[in-house]
């Protein structure tokens, strides 16, 4: 019985809770899933409930996270920074609908980095980095 519990809890864990969606990550505040919306490429964005805050403060909350996100990105938009537009933000189910931007994330990219790399190859390959970083900066978007 025990096995018979233990596959049936696995199983469940990994059966997406949106069917047609792939999950494509998962942090302490938003869930991040894949998929279309309206026949486009499309990211959600879907906050996790804190279930210790009180329904309306954790209402307000979201609201004004997501609010304040959405404005965040399309102030990066209009400084040149390769964000996603914002198709649909949906304040009951606190989710945010977003183009998917493809490429790879700086974290992954630096991983797949050779260890042997020389120093002034990896300084180079930084500089490129650097200037979608300068002008999110410049948007008053990161803290310099």
């Amino acid at each position: 019985i025990l096995n018979c519990l233990t596959f049936t809890l696995k199983t469940l864990a990994m059966q997406p809770e949106r069917p047609g969606w792939e999950l494509i990550g998962q942090g302490a505040e938003a869930k991040v899933w894949k998929g279309s919306f309206f026949g486009r490429a499309c990211v959600i964005k879907e906050r996790i409930t804190k279930r210790y805050r009180h329904p309306s403060l954790e209402a307000s909350l979201s609201k004004k996270r997501l609010n304040q996100e959405a404005r965040c990105l399309l102030r990066a938009r209009k400084f040149g920074v390769s964000a996603p537009c914002v198709f649909h933000i949906d304040h009951e189910r606190k989710e945010m609908y977003m183009s998917l931007v493809e490429g790879i994330t700086l974290r992954d990219w630096l991983l797949s980095m050779p260890q042997d790399e020389e120093v002034a190859q990896v300084m180079e390959a930084l500089g490129q980095v650097s200037h979608p970083l300068r002008r999110t900066c410049r948007a008053a978007l990161l803290r310099r």
